[in-house]
């Protein structure tokens, strides 16, 4: 069953048993700009009822900016921040429960006539654009661990050609010149 407000907004999703005992009821509040600042959840369905509670912060320009969640009143599951630039671009993602930083690099971060990465993006890479396309794309996100272990790199994405993908992950990758540069993954 779902429920609407005046606005027609979604205000409740609930999923009920054969016997009308409700196993999931999802619950949505709503800013005055029509932003979800929270969503509460109802969980009957595993051997003992849960409830989480999500909540999201914006800034002026409407883009989530915090967002957590609570489990049973007791346990944050996740709360994250995030970042963005001018554009509207995500350039970072910052996990404070799992103790994590994603940064993002877009193809307007590459400069072709300076032939370098901006200084606005997230994190600098390691290799350069074969083309640039300034289409406002997503070419990479990069995952570090947290400062106090070094802030190692757990992980990254890459949104080049595939042949690119696997130089990341034998760590080399080809500057377009045709020199190989091998970096540390």
């Amino acid at each position: 069953m779902r429920t609407y407000d005046n606005a027609d907004r979604v205000t409740l999703i609930q999923h009920k048993a054969a016997d009308n005992t409700l196993l999931l009821g999802i619950y949505y509040y709503y800013n005055r700009d029509n932003t979800v600042y929270m969503r509460v959840e109802y969980d009957a369905t595993g051997q003992t009822p849960h409830t989480a509670v999500v909540e999201f912060g914006y800034d002026a320009r409407k883009r989530l900016i915090t967002e957590s969640r609570e489990l049973d009143e007791s346990t944050t599951v996740y709360a994250l921040a995030y970042a963005y630039d001018q554009l509207g671009n995500r350039r970072t993602k910052t996990d404070y429960v799992g103790d994590r930083v994603t940064g993002y690099v877009y193809d307007t971060d590459w400069d072709p006539v300076e032939e370098e990465w901006s200084g606005d993006a997230a994190y600098t890479p390691t290799w350069t654009p074969e083309y640039v396309t300034r289409n406002n794309r997503l070419l990479e996100y990069k995952v570090w661990g947290p400062e106090g272990s070094g802030g190692g790199l757990l992980g990254a994405w890459s949104g080049m050609a595939a042949d690119h993908l696997a130089r990341l992950a034998l760590g080399a990758v080809r500057y377009r010149r045709g020199a190989w540069k091998h970096i540390k993954v």
